[in-house]
């Protein structure tokens, strides 16, 4: 089984420090790592402003990491379809403003705007989950939901301690 992990990040910057604000969590970005047969080296995947993209791991510093227990690197890789598609701006900057009535008012709203080709960092991760029974909202989710499902299925999940073995 050809190990991949799902790995957060925190940033720095005002927009890192919105969306921890925003989602009450402690990172602002998610990703998948594998390992790479023809490279032999960690590559990332993840939807970030430079679009949906895959790039070697050197130098990136996680804040939580978590191995796959199970099968899921043919999912990641039939995600590859969405390498070069665009960030979605638009529907970033929308579902800030909801949350933030969320978190002032107390109300959820539903993401009206709907981008479906541009992706969100956690929306990437979800589409993988969501394929495995996990019951996300991928339009919705953001890092400190992914995180809250990975910790509730240790059985699928293995946080590691050390974040940047």
């Amino acid at each position: 089984m050809r190990k991949v992990r799902i790995v957060f990040e925190k940033d720095k910057g005002f927009m890192a420090w919105l969306i921890c604000w925003l989602t009450k969590g402690d990172v602002n970005h998610c990703a998948f790592v594998y390992e790479s047969t023809d490279w032999g080296v960690p590559w990332v995947a993840e939807a970030a402003v430079k679009g949906v993209r895959t790039v070697p791991e050197r130098g990136r510093k996680w804040q939580h990491v978590f191995e796959v227990l199970y099968p899921i690197a043919d999912d990641v890789r039939a995600e590859q379809k969405l390498i070069g598609e665009s960030y979605d701006f638009a529907g970033f900057f929308l579902f800030g403003w909801i949350l933030l009535v969320w978190r002032l008012l107390k109300v959820k709203l539903r993401r009206p705007h709907r981008n479906t080709s541009g992706q969100f960092c956690s929306e990437f991760v979800a589409r993988v989950l969501v394929r495995h029974g996990f019951e996300l909202d991928p339009q919705w989710t953001d890092p400190k939901d992914l995180e809250d499902v990975l910790r509730a299925n240790p059985d699928k999940f293995k946080e590691l301690v050390d974040a940047n073995e």
